[in-house]
């Protein structure tokens, strides 16, 4: 068993489209990260968002550290960042862990976004499967909540998609971070 140690660089790309709010919102990450061994790494991440609804476009940048570990199927990761400019301003964190069983597996993800009057929190649960050689497929149910003037509101939803990854460990060692993937979730 080998516990080298490796630097690397990754990056990500999100576009979020929804047409019955006729906005459009574009994020891009890039992650430096520093692996001590197999099993763990610590980074920090760098990236900017657009968003666009009808005539008017919002741009902003957002930064931060995060960690992640992985031993015999358990995956655990956080991150802590801020986001500045037009699109938000805000404290971001989350923290998502999860457990494959061979090619089924469980996640449940926890992130907030504080902006100061502003604050919305996510959490939800997921199952996957995950395709030979091929993508994951995944459902989930979560529960979206925000706070504004002290007034609190909750919405439940219901998520579905599939995660597609490239390269030799299909995909990137840490998950989007903008404040649109910190509320919608990735």
């Amino acid at each position: 068993m080998s516990f080298g140690t490796s630097v690397g660089v990754s990056a990500d790309l999100t576009i979020y489209n929804d047409e019955a709010l006729y906005s459009n919102i574009t994020s891009s990450t890039v992650h430096a990260f520093f692996r001590p061994n197999s099993f763990a790494a610590i980074g920090a991440f760098y990236g900017a968002e657009t968003y666009k609804e009808l005539n008017n476009t919002l741009n902003g940048t957002f930064y931060g550290v995060e960690g992640r570990t992985s031993l015999d199927g358990i995956r655990i990761e956080a991150f802590w960042g801020e986001s500045e400019g037009e699109v938000s301003e805000g404290s971001m964190f989350g923290i998502s862990g999860g457990y494959m069983f061979s090619s089924f597996g469980i996640a449940a993800d926890y992130s907030v976004f504080d902006a100061g009057e502003l604050s919305v929190d996510r959490l939800s649960i997921t199952g996957e499967w995950a395709l030979d050689r091929g993508p994951i497929l995944y459902a989930g149910l979560g529960r979206l909540g925000g706070e504004f003037e002290d007034q609190r509101e909750t919405e439940d939803f219901i998520s579905l998609g599939v995660k597609i990854g490239m390269g030799p460990r299909a995909g990137t060692t840490f998950g989007p971070r903008s404040s649109a993937e910190v509320i919608l979730g990735p």
